[in-house]
């Protein structure tokens, strides 16, 4: 049988994030009204024996570029964007499974707006946007199995080698930021007060 593999180049264009927001899963409070993605990459892949005789994935990507323009980040079911992003461009990026590391050659973020509130209860908006929405099922973990008994001298591992990431240049211009705190003004009514 041959082994399984691919190599090739892969170009997207125009694609809208709030529709590629619909197809990735996971828990998130967060909208994307507005914004499109560019990219372009060149990858290899292929299904390899490790040294335990398993068949493991082998990924390589080579020279990624990707531009995504007018990025607006907002709590899902409207109000005040949190994140708005003119450009965001990731340039010559590598990624390597097997050695564990990716390899970024530059991020450039212009025109960035930055808005966070606290509300009257302290809570930041950001720390509810990407929290498990209120109702959703909790995962449970899976119920033990019965096995066979294990032997009882541990098995030799090796250790994994830590994932490397490096970034050779990062660039940001045009950004601000706004903090509004909507917390109970007794708070600030407490403060000391020089007499005359």
């Amino acid at each position: 049988m041959n082994p399984v593999a691919s190599s090739g180049e892969l170009a997207l264009e125009g694609v809208q994030m709030a529709r590629l927001l619909q197809v990735l899963k996971g828990p998130r409070n967060v909208e994307l009204p507005s914004g499109t993605l560019a990219a372009g990459l060149h990858y290899r892949f292929a299904m390899v024996r490790d040294k335990a005789g398993e068949d493991v994935p082998w990924v390589r990507v080579n020279g990624a570029n990707l531009i995504v323009q007018n990025l607006t980040l907002a709590p899902r079911g409207g109000g005040e964007p949190v994140l708005q992003l003119a450009e965001a461009r990731v340039g010559n990026a590598n990624f390597d499974l097997a050695a564990r590391a990716i390899d970024v050659g530059s991020v450039s973020l212009a025109g960035g707006k930055l808005a966070a509130t606290r509300d009257v209860k302290g809570t930041l908006d950001w720390q509810t946007l990407f929290a498990a929405e209120e109702g959703a099922a909790v995962p449970q973990p899976a119920a033990p199995q019965a096995t066979a008994p294990q032997p009882t001298t541990p098995q030799p591992t090796e250790p994994v080698a830590p994932w490397t990431i490096g970034v050779r240049e990062i660039k940001l211009a045009d950004w601000s930021a706004r903090y509004t705190d909507q917390g109970s003004p007794d708070r600030w009514a407490s403060r000391p007060k020089a007499s005359a």
